[in-house]
């Protein structure tokens, strides 16, 4: 299972100060755009990614998510 820290923001600002975090078995290319659409109704019109590290999709009113992969902290041994 992977961490991601995400934020949501509009042209005025951001929609989830200080960011939330998930957790999901899916890669940061897919994250960003569900985020995306889970918070602006509507898919990306743009994106980019770099696997392991972060993400960003955004459409041309200004709507945008950028995500973060949590890639440090204590791990459980299984």
């Amino acid at each position: 299972m992977r961490k991601y820290h995400f934020d949501a923001m509009r042209p005025g600002g951001f929609m989830n100060w200080p960011g939330q975090i998930v957790e999901s078995p899916a890669r940061i290319g897919v994250i960003v755009r569900v985020m995306f659409r889970a918070w602006f109704g509507s898919w990306p019109e743009k994106c980019w990614h770099k696997d392991g590290f972060m993400a960003e999709a955004w459409d041309r009113r200004g709507n945008r998510v950028e995500v973060m992969q949590i890639n440090h902290g204590r791990r459980s041994k299984a």
